[in-house]
């Protein structure tokens, strides 16, 4: 990730549009999206603190991204240049390979202000029905994220059951 990092950096020293959105908004959005899974994985091996620590970051990839769709839309506006078509040529201009690759976390996308409409149209293509996919997953995350206030109570909630179990190390 850090090389990747100094590379785009290095790649967009000479283009403001560009870095802000290789940066903000193709790396810092990827923490978006492989988020749930990952925390998913990390809880289901009972390291509730890498969970957590896991849920921390990812709200400051929220946070990064926000701040990115700001400013891109910032100067793209001052420069008069139609958003997402910029953000379009600054993807297959800047990015390796020239698409996104799914999957996408549309939901939190959506919640850091970036509309599915920005990217999408640089999606890789034979991974479209991948993102269709993804996205309705996600609609169920979301579902289920609505019986759960937070990650604290996923934890309480293993909590609970290894205590029932009698052992610390219960595999669910």
């Amino acid at each position: 990730v850090h090389n990747s990092l100094w590379e785009s950096a290095k790649a967009t020293m000479n283009t403001l549009t560009g870095r802000l959105v290789v940066i903000p908004l193709v790396q810092e959005a990827r923490g978006l999206d492989a988020h749930p899974r990952m925390v998913d994985r990390i809880l289901g091996s009972g390291d509730k603190k890498s969970a957590q620590l896991v849920d921390l970051i990812c709200s400051e990839e929220t946070s990064h991204v926000q701040k990115g769709i700001k400013w891109f839309s910032y100067v793209c506006n001052q420069l008069e240049y139609d958003v997402e078509r910029h953000f379009a040529d600054c993807v297959r201009k800047h990015v390796p390979g020239g698409e996104l690759l799914p999957p996408f976390n549309v939901w939190a996308r959506e919640q850091a202000g970036m509309a599915k409409e920005l990217y999408i149209s640089v999606a890789a293509p034979r991974r479209q029905m991948e993102t269709e996919i993804n996205s309705n997953t996600l609609r169920i995350a979301k579902e289920r994220a609505q019986f759960s206030k937070s990650l604290q109570q996923q934890v309480q909630l293993l909590d609970d059951v290894q205590a029932l179990s009698g052992s610390p190390d219960c595999a669910l």
